[in-house]
């Protein structure tokens, strides 16, 4: 059974960011480059928003609890496949996947785009374990996803959520990492 986890990755201002995540918190702990980087990265895109063609689109909408999700791994490989689980009630939403570059802040063009995923995404509750304070939303079902091209340039890459009906939007971060370089 795959735990569900949210990691903290930090506080701003009266916010707090976090990160859902199927992986084991030990394992992204042991890790501090990379929580490091994802809250560097996460901070930078909430807090200057996008590249230039996003900003049109996404800078206004908030962060929706109608439109919120996950991917059942925090990295994968070139050549295989990012599962999205996303909760929403909108007939309609789209995903466009954009590659962050070194600075943190998001391409101007989309690397993928998603479309039309199947609407609406009722997904079940949440299930809490109180003596953790963990959340296990594995029961999820997948709602989308995308195999990564073999040519993908390795780094951090935020899915993009967006439905017009109510200017909401969400970001999914995950990693695309190559092998060949472990």
């Amino acid at each position: 059974m795959t735990v569900t986890s949210t990691v903290e990755l930090m506080s701003f201002r009266t916010r707090r960011f976090s990160m859902m995540t199927t992986r084991p918190i030990g394992q992204i702990r042991r890790r501090p480059g990379v929580v490091r980087v994802l809250a560097g990265t996460c901070a930078f895109v909430f807090i200057c928003g996008f590249g230039a063609a996003v900003n049109a689109s996404a800078a206004d909408a908030q962060s929706s609890p109608v439109l919120q999700g996950f991917t059942t791994d925090l990295s994968v490989s070139r050549g295989q496949t990012v599962h999205f689980k996303i909760a929403t009630d909108a007939t309609a939403y789209s995903i466009a996947i954009y590659q962050l570059d070194e600075s943190g802040i998001a391409g101007a063009q989309p690397v993928a785009s998603l479309p039309n995923p199947p609407a609406p995404q009722i997904q079940p509750d949440c299930l809490p374990n109180p003596s953790t304070g963990l959340v296990d939303c594995s029961n999820w079902s997948e709602s989308a996803s995308w195999t990564v091209p073999a040519a993908t340039i390795p780094g951090i890459y935020i899915a993009l959520l967006q439905r017009s009906d109510i200017n909401a939007s969400s970001q999914i971060v995950f990693v695309v990492q190559d092998d060949a370089t472990h």
